[in-house]
């Protein structure tokens, strides 16, 4: 006998004792599942739902799942049991009226209800519940939503099968059992994790379990989380660079995943990296201001920015350049300092006149109380972050001055006499003029008002007109009163080289005189000829060249430098000759300045060597006197008619300026002159000399 076969009979044997021990104490029949009332079936397969029942001779038994007969049958009886047609083929009743399922579905599933009906007495019924199961196959684990972000309010699990049912099923994670709370929520086929945090990355599985087979799945999840607060490097550490030199900066912070890096300045990107790297070479000034790493989370699309200041410095070019100008109508004294260029601009303060003020770059202060500044050092002090540097200025009043005139002809033939008035001043000073005389002249200013122009000079206003001229700055005026002269000349004289062929002349000229030209007019041979060519020397003056009004000297040459010259200097207005020059003699009585020169250096010297030879004589003959004394003897007669017949030389043959030769005969003494004999009476005395 089959084991199940076996219980079920067990199982019967202990019903009716049972029902045996109580009968006589229900009236109704009593209705016992003969074995157990909550059945597991795989489907597929066959089994009984097995009843026993007292108190009732062939009673009527009818099946039902939940509310709906499915089965009817009144036992004994000759017909065939009563099923409904959708469940033919898979319920059958038994002849005790047991409920037997062939080739069970899942749809049979459910809860069932036998009742045995005694007509007069009454019914009995006992509950069943059946559940199919398949085999569990190919179960999956998913969650919602997508990514899991650190601080999400929730994450939920849910699996899925391809076949079968779970009696059972627990979640794991990291390998321990999930336990409902607060964190964690299971319900049904799913488990809510609430409240994300990091210590929630890991190994998520689900068990599955049914009477006939189990299944499991996993799934590993990482907790997204970051960008994390941005830490930012520079390298050098320095607080400012300098033009053109290198830097790199750094970016990063912690994330999952690990947060891309752009780095972004002047609103344009300069570079996108999982390293944070920026590098910048030899950088310029318009690189500085601020930079802002970005950092975002590839799958999360969080992002997290973070600034850093670059400042990047350039010194300004030169130095720092002071200048002072006069303002308010020349009341004021406005001081000037510039230092352009660099990165950033240079600070400017002029601390001797205001401590509080400065600017940047170019800097102005005025200043209306100017007592005191006159010839005063006051200096500006220029501060930039790589270097400091000053500047001076000294503001003075006009100085003393004197006006400096000069004369054109017009194309029309006008004279056009111009006065300029300058005098040094800082600031430069405003010149203002004024004329007196009554006449009437035209007149042009120029811009700065230190030229003034008479467009229709007259000599005949010479020393008539008078003109004054006004210098002023806010630290004082100078004036100038002054009239115009005719041309003249002063201070004429000249210097001839030495070997008399050029002459350098020079000449001065009153400050105030009209002059358009110098005329150099010479008076005597002319300088291309020669002495002896030269005829009868000219009487009259002739101009041999022209010099313009601004020269005040003239080179002249070919002269002879045995002939004589006479030369002068006229200044010229327009056609109009004025006071000419002293009259210069040029000829061989001018001894030049530095013949005259080398004529004084030689005179001492030429003594020295004339009393070096009379010395030298002197000590000749007295050392001629004592050792060379030798006795003089009579002329041979031969000799003496010789001499005697040779003639002397007549001086009447030289020509031209050669001069005769010595007569050395002087210097003999009377007894050796030609022509005479020594006496007889004189003595005679040998002598030998060793």
């Amino acid at each position: 006998m089959p084991l199940h076969r076996r219980s079920e009979l067990q199982q019967t044997c202990l019903g009716l004792i049972f029902i045996s021990m109580i009968r006589g104490r229900s009236c109704k029949p009593n209705v016992m599942p003969t074995g157990l009332s909550v059945v597991n079936a795989l489907v597929g397969t066959n089994l009984t739902m097995g009843i026993i029942y007292t108190d009732a001779t062939d009673p009527q038994v009818s099946w039902w799942i939940d509310v709906l007969p499915v089965a009817t049958w009144t036992v004994g009886s000759v017909g065939q049991p009563s099923v409904a047609a959708q469940h033919r083929g898979v319920l059958f009743l038994e002849p005790n009226g047991s409920l037997t399922f062939r080739g069970v579905t899942l749809n049979y599933s459910g809860s069932y209800t036998v009742k045995v009906v005694q007509s007069g007495v009454g019914q009995g019924t006992a509950t069943f519940t059946l559940t199919v199961y398949e085999i569990i196959k190919d179960v999956s684990l998913h969650m919602w939503p997508k990514y899991a972000i650190e601080g999400s309010t929730y994450l939920d699990f849910y699996y899925t099968t391809t076949q079968g049912a779970a009696k059972e099923t627990k979640w794991f994670f990291n390998g321990v059992e999930i336990i409902n709370g607060s964190h964690n929520s299971i319900n049904g086929k799913n488990l809510t994790v609430k409240h994300l945090k990091r210590s929630d990355t890991g190994q998520y599985s689900v068990s599955l379990r049914n009477p006939y087979s189990s299944g499991t799945a996993y799934i590993n999840v990482k907790i997204l989380y970051g960008p994390g607060q941005p830490v930012l490097q520079l390298n050098p550490k320095k607080d400012f660079f300098v033009f053109g030199e290198s830097l790199s900066l750094m970016c990063g912070a912690q994330g999952e995943p690990l947060p891309s890096v752009s780095w972004i300045f002047g609103g344009h990107v300069l570079s996108r990296s999982q390293s944070g790297m920026l590098n910048l070479t030899a950088v310029q000034t318009n690189q500085s201001g601020v930079y802002t790493c970005l950092l975002e989370n590839g799958q999360t699309g969080l992002q997290l920015m973070e600034n850093i200041t670059l400042k990047i410095y350039e010194n300004p070019k030169g130095s720092p350049a002071c200048s002072v100008l006069a303002v308010n109508g020349s009341s004021a004294l406005q001081y000037h300092c510039q230092w352009p260029g660099g990165s950033p601009l240079a600070e400017l303060s002029f601390p001797t006149l205001n401590q509080s003020c400065h600017g940047s770059g170019n800097f102005v202060l005025t200043v209306s109380n100017t007592q005191g500044l006159n010839g005063k050092p006051i200096s500006c002090l220029a501060k930039h972050p790589l270097q400091q540097k000053k500047c001076d200025v000294i503001a003075s009043e006009p100085s003393h001055f004197s006006p400096s005139v000069s004369t054109v002809v017009s194309p029309n033939g006008n004279l056009v006499v111009s006065i300029t008035c300058y005098a040094k001043a800082t600031p430069v000073a405003m010149v203002t003029w004024s004329i007196s005389g009554h006449i009437a002249i035209i007149y042009h200013l120029s811009e700065d008002s230190t030229h003034l122009s008479i467009l229709n000079f007259n000599l005949s206003t010479v020393g008539v007109t008078a003109y004054t001229c006004n210098a002023t700055n806010p630290l004082g005026v100078q004036s100038k009163n002054f009239t115009l002269l005719g041309p003249a000349v002063s201070n004429a004289s000249f210097v001839i080289n030495s070997e008399g062929t050029v002459v350098i002349l020079t000449w001065d000229m009153p400050s105030t005189a009209t002059i358009t030209a110098f005329e150099v007019q010479m008076k005597g041979p002319d300088l291309t000829k020669t002495r002896s060519q030269n005829g009868r020397a000219a009487d009259k003056y002739r101009t041999i060249q022209v010099e313009p009004a601004s020269s005040r000297s003239a080179n002249i040459s070919g002269f002879h430098p045995k002939l004589v010259y006479y030369i002068r200097i006229v200044p010229m207005v327009g056609n109009t000759a004025g006071l000419v020059s002293k009259e210069l003699k040029i000829g061989p009585e001018t001894m030049s300045g530095a013949a005259i020169v080398g004529i004084a250096a030689g005179i001492p010297c030429t003594l020295l060597v004339l009393l070096s030879i009379v010395g030298l004589i002197v000590l000749c003959i007295r050392s001629y006197r004592k050792k060379n004394r030798e006795p003089c003897y009579p002329v041979c007669k031969a000799i003496e008619k010789v001499a005697t017949t040779v003639p002397v030389a007549p001086h009447q043959l030289l020509h031209g300026e050669m001069k005769p030769p010595p007569d050395y005969s002087i210097h003999q003494r009377p007894t050796q002159r030609p022509g005479q004999r020594p006496s007889d009476a004189s003595p005679v005395r040998m002598a030998t000399t060793v």
